[in-house]
């Protein structure tokens, strides 16, 4: 079921359209020296988005409004104000955005789901969750994640002690040669059982973040797929935060995080949550309840610019 155009879920799709008309391929679309003078590169010219619309519906008018043959950009200003505001963003509206822009499948995809309500997580479509010096540090951008499977075990101490991680990466440029790995201690070891090795030492980018790099198997070709499975051994010298939690700056189709407490060291309650920012608060969460290995689950679809996990009290 589709929600109606002012609802929240509209809101949260307009302002994820309006993050996607921001980033190549569908920024080239509007951004031309013909259509705008000066843009910024953090801000989208309505005006010349409004063009584009407008030459899209006179080429395909919407079938209610055989007058689209004949419309100017200006006329369009409030719809598509209304659009990437959050104000305002019906069915068919959508539906406009997708064509004129040759928005892909996997993305109309999303919009769509944001837009009925069924996006497993909240999206976020303001600043990276990731800053970008830290994000540039560990490569970013370079590839996509079509699965991970995290797995946290704690001990009888409530102490992380060890984290599994089998994941499915996909090369977004020619030549992918390695994974930077990133985690925010450097109490812990790092293991690479399939699908590459580790090349160099840990090292610090920056935001707070560590990083290794793992050199893969072979060189991968754009839009190659291949299997990582690695594993963390953690020696904390203070207690962490009690919490398990990853960045997903990049999308990932699929992602299933687990938690295994200690049969002696059950905590009091655990929340499902998401955090605004790697230094931010939690914005939103869920208590769930461990199942009969104590261990809590979760897994999501279709997630990008977020960071979740877990959180507990003891």
């Amino acid at each position: 079921m589709t929600a109606s155009a002012t609802s929240p879920s509209a809101r949260d799709a307009g302002r994820y359209l309006a993050e996607l008309l921001g980033r190549r391929p569908y920024r080239q679309r509007w951004d031309k020296p013909q259509l705008v003078r000066r843009a910024r590169r953090d801000q989208l010219h309505h005006t010349a988005i409004a063009q584009v619309v407008a030459d899209y519906l006179q080429e395909s008018p919407r079938e209610s409004r055989p007058e689209d043959r004949d419309v100017e950009p200006g006329q369009l200003l409030s719809l598509v104000s209304n659009a990437l505001n959050g104000v305002r963003l019906s069915h068919e509206t959508v539906q406009v955005f997708v064509g004129a822009f040759e928005i892909s499948r996997e993305d109309a995809d999303r919009i769509w789901q944001i837009h009925s309500g069924v996006a497993t997580v909240r999206i976020l479509t303001g600043p990276p969750v990731v800053p970008p010096e830290t994000a540039a540090a560990l490569l970013s951008g370079r590839h996509r994640t079509h699965s991970v499977h995290d797995h946290h075990y704690l001990g009888a101490d409530g102490l992380p002690y060890k984290h599994e991680t089998l994941q499915v990466i996909e090369a977004a440029v020619d030549g992918l040669d390695r994974y930077a790995y990133a985690f925010d201690t450097d109490a812990l070891t790092v293991e690479v059982l399939l699908g590459g090795r580790l090349t160099g030492p840990l090292y610090q980018a920056k935001g707070g973040i560590y990083a290794v790099d793992f050199l893969l198997d072979r060189p991968l070709a754009l839009g190659e797929r291949h299997t990582l499975k690695y594993q963390t051994t953690f020696r904390y010298r203070t207690r962490p935060e009690p919490e398990f939690r990853r960045a997903m700056s990049v999308r990932v189709d699929d992602a299933d995080f687990r938690v295994t407490f200690h049969r002696a060291r059950r905590p009091r309650t655990v929340w499902w949550a998401q955090w605004d920012g790697l230094t931010g608060e939690i914005i939103d969460r869920e208590e769930v309840e461990l199942d009969d290995y104590q261990t809590a689950s979760r897994f999501l679809s279709d997630v990008e610019n977020v960071i979740a996990g877990f959180t507990w009290q003891w």
